[in-house]
This record gives structure tokens, C-alpha cells and sequence, in this order.
């Protein structure tokens, strides 16, 4: 059960032009739930979650043709889990994380999609 004096609050930051550029979730004044993140033209940039003032969840930023190009997955403010990075659409590198450190195989793919290069961490 909630605590009583709990305070969730929705903040909506706007740019010079009236823009929205980011809609942030607040519990008791620290990020907490979803955020989302618009550049200057009104773009989504990026979308990912708080939970108790730190990232956690999924992280994703995005081209101007709204395509992924940063797939973060983080837990308690720390990366965990895959760390996937495109270009194009295209996958380009993909980088295992645990805890914060990276962990495992860090792997660059080439443009048909197969990995050309790859190293045990």
C-alpha cells in the first residue's frame, strides 16, 4: 500500500516556442514511471522509466525518422542486461552488461547483419 504522504506529480517542460520537450513522472519530487523526451521539431528522442529517482527498465532513443538507435536496459540507475546500438535501423553493436560492468561478448555486426567482430569480457 502506498504511503499516505506520497506525492505523484506529472511535469510537462516546454521549449522557447511553447514545444513540449519532455513529460516526466515525479513521485515525491524524484523521476519515478515513464518519461518521454521531443527535440525542438517535435521529434520523440527518447522514452525510458524511473523507479525511485534511478533509470530502470528500458532506455530508448530514437532517430529523426523514428527508428531505434540506442536500446538500453538498466536496473536500479545501473545497465543490465543488452546494450544495442543501430544505425539506420541496422543493428551495429550489441554489449552485454551486469550490475553496471560489462559482461560477456561485445559483438559489432557488419551490414548484411552478421557479426565481424566479437570479444569475451
Amino acid at each position: 500500500m502506498a504511503n499516505e504522504t506520497e506525492e505523484r506529480t506529472e511535469q510537462v517542460v516546454h521549449g522557447e516556442r511553447g514545444q513540449v520537450l519532455r513529460r516526466q513522472s515525479l513521485l515525491n519530487g524524484a523521476p519515478d514511471g515513464e518519461w518521454t523526451t521531443w527535440d525542438e521539431d517535435g521529434w520523440i528522442s527518447e522514452r525510458c522509466r524511473f523507479k525511485g529517482g534511478l533509470l530502470d527498465g528500458e532506455l530508448l532513443r530514437y532517430d529523426r525518422d523514428g527508428r531505434i538507435e540506442a536500446a538500453l536496459c538498466f536496473r536500479a540507475g545501473k545497465l543490465d542486461g543488452e546494450a544495442l546500438y543501430y544505425d539506420a535501423g541496422r543493428l551495429q553493436v550489441k554489449i552485454l552488461y551486469r550490475n553496471g560492468i560489462q559482461d560477456g561478448e561485445a559483438v559489432i555486426y557488419g551490414a548484411d547483419g552478421r557479426p565481424v567482430a566479437g570479444r569475451d569480457w
